[in-house]
């Protein structure tokens, strides 16, 4: 598929989310009810070592299996429930899906019954490739990240920023015998 064919599929699918988004008497106009989705399910099986890596900064982390074909058929509108690390529980409500040109699905997305501190939503943004998909997932709890190879691999917590920076740098600073007057 070119650009422009996805750009019309992507134009296409916002066309078919804005006709849902019509009502008739105060009811969606839906063919079914939207899909909940158990999106993810711990697992005692690590990964395969060297298929997924993370720093070792990153403590908090749940090892999980994915069922792709249960990602694939996640659309606008559709519900996901998950669970992340310390055991907070949360399902998401999809608000986009968008097909990108090298075949990647991104599904985008807030955690439902939850507001920020500013008033807003916590984001959710779900990517699947062909044999990889990858979450970024903000919650009252901070920020997560899912990452899987096919279907197997982590949910963790993003360890503060502070954590990965260190006070070590590449400057060179120069020495007050190099300035010429």
């Amino acid at each position: 598929m070119g650009d422009k064919e996805i750009a019309e599929l992507n134009q296409l699918i916002d066309s078919f989310n804005d006709e849902l988004a019509q009502t008739v008497d105060d009811e969606p106009l839906q063919d079914s009810e939207p899909l909940a989705i158990t999106l993810w399910t711990p697992t005692d099986n690590l990964p395969s070592d060297g298929m997924l890596t993370l720093p070792e900064e990153v403590t908090d982390r749940t090892a999980i299996n994915l069922d792709a074909d249960e990602l694939d058929v996640i659309a606008t509108g559709d519900s996901v429930s998950f669970t992340l690390p310390g055991n907070h529980h949360y399902d998401a409500v999809i608000e986009k899906t968008t097909y990108n040109g090298n075949g990647d699905k991104t599904l985008t997305g807030y955690l439902a019954g939850t507001q920020s501190p500013d008033g807003g939503t916590y984001p959710v943004i779900i990517t699947q490739g062909e044999s990889t998909s990858f979450a970024t997932i903000t919650s009252p709890y901070g920020s997560y990240s899912m990452e899987t190879i096919n279907g197997q691999g982590w949910i963790y917590k993003n360890p503060p920023r502070s954590m990965l920076e260190t006070a070590e740098t590449d400057a060179i600073v120069p020495q007050e015998s190099d300035h010429q007057h």
